[in-house]
């Protein structure tokens, strides 16, 4: 019982650090996003987005899933390889990512029916040594328990990719502002979490190749289940834009992707906060009790609470609110997020506690879940733009469709946090 409350102590106090850093980080975006919808268009948006669903396909591979193994190793001579994998395959991805972009970034640019695209293709592998820079050393702070340091990266983050992108966007009357916006989030966030571990830093005496093969291989189930795993999860959430590029035009990309990117990156923060603790602690749980019910129980109800009201607002007022926000021409920007809204609150409170999959051991059925997932959803997808060709059927579609599927994650993630298997 002694150990149990420490561990309810420590949740409460890691999740309070998360939370709070996650909040601050998005005050001035949030402040500021009113000026970001003035200055660049819908278009802009939709140019952004269909880059963003390439680059979270890519960045899949960035550390072929190694880098959650980390939270799991026993000591540091563990750690350390794999942390040193990680980053190592995040280069090797990069310059083969770049080489391939050379001989095919006009004929993707074409079949996505975005021709600005072509330049800005190039910069994807940066976003793979960025990205796999930042999940490796996330879950090695995790380890650690430095929140703070993981709080402040987001929040240096924010800023940057909020100030980068409306001074472009307002002093060179350009969209390369969202762009560079972004990046620049990302290069300041490695930064921050650099400095972070400093005092915990790969030591080179640990490194030795044939260990690090004999850790590749006792966490074989991350790139053979949790890669293609997450690759479909981000393929599946980025098919809408991919059927919207075919179907119909960047406009309404835009709108998609501002609505969503307004109501899921704020939330996603928070999430990804829970998520931190939330894995640690439940790991520590499942350790030591041989189930997480409660660690489980206290997350989802917390979740629950504090995402229910932004999302009624957003069902009943959410073309009202973007319109009064961001612009009379950010309005259909609301009426999607008011389609997606039930979907997207399912998602919020469910995405966080999947983590039991892995606490588990139960990768391969996660795995084939999204098989299902992707299935599903293309089909939907598909006929929704081909017969119908009307956009918001096909979010409607989209929505019933994946909040079914994230109800029955619910349901799983809780079955397996009993122990239950």
């Amino acid at each position: 019982m002694k150990i149990y409350n420490k561990i309810k102590f420590l949740f409460s106090k890691d999740l309070f650090v998360t939370f709070s850093g996650t909040t601050i980080s998005q005050l001035i975006p949030i402040l500021l996003s009113p000026l970001t919808t003035r200055i660049y268009s819908p278009s802009d948006f939709g140019l952004l987005g269909i880059y963003m669903s390439i680059s979270s396909v890519l960045n899949t591979f960035s550390t072929l899933q190694y880098a959650n193994a980390v939270l799991l190793t026993k000591n540091k001579a563990q750690e350390d390889n794999l942390v040193l994998f990680s980053i190592l395959n995040s280069l090797v991805l990069a310059i083969a990512t770049f080489i391939c972009l050379l001989l095919v970034k006009h004929e993707i640019s074409s079949l996505l029916n975005a021709a600005e695209l072509e330049n800005w293709l190039l910069t994807l592998p940066l976003c793979i040594i960025l990205t796999g820079f930042i999940s490796t050393y996330t879950k090695k702070l995790n380890k650690y328990k430095k929140y703070k340091f993981i709080s402040s990266a987001l929040i240096a983050n924010s800023i940057t990719t909020t100030i980068i992108t409306l001074w472009i966007g307002y002093f060179f009357y350009s969209s390369v502002g969202l762009l560079v916006g972004f990046i620049s989030g990302q290069i300041i966030n490695s930064i921050v979490l650099f400095i972070g571990i400093k005092d915990i830093f790969i030591n080179l005496k640990n490194i030795k190749l044939k260990y690090m093969k004999l850790l590749l291989n006792k966490h074989y189930k991350f790139p053979m289940y949790s890669l293609p795993t997450e690759f479909l999860f981000n393929w599946t959430t980025n098919l809408p834009v991919y059927f919207m590029s075919l179907f119909y035009n960047q406009t309404i990309i835009g709108w998609f992707n501002y609505g969503r990117r307004m109501t899921t990156i704020p939330v996603t923060f928070i999430t990804k906060s829970v998520g931190l603790v939330f894995a640690q602690q439940a790991t520590e749980e499942y350790n030591i009790k041989k189930n997480c019910t409660n660690t489980y129980k206290k997350t989802l109800k917390s979740l629950a609470i504090i995402l229910a009201p932004p999302f009624l607002l957003l069902l009943f007022f959410g073309p009202i609110i973007f319109e009064i926000v961001f612009g009379s021409n950010w309005r259909v920007a609301g009426e999607y997020v008011q389609i997606l809204s039930i979907m997207f609150y399912i998602r919020a409170i469910t995405s966080p506690l999947t983590y039991i999959f892995t606490i588990t051991n139960r990768q391969n059925e996660d795995f084939w879940l999204h098989v299902i997932s992707l299935v599903i959803i293309s089909i939907s997808l598909y006929f929704s733009s081909l017969i119908f060709k009307d956009i918001k059927l096909l979010l409607i579609l989209y929505s019933l469709t994946y909040s079914l599927i994230y109800l029955y994650y619910l349901y799983r993630s809780y079955i397996l946090s009993k122990n239950k298997l």
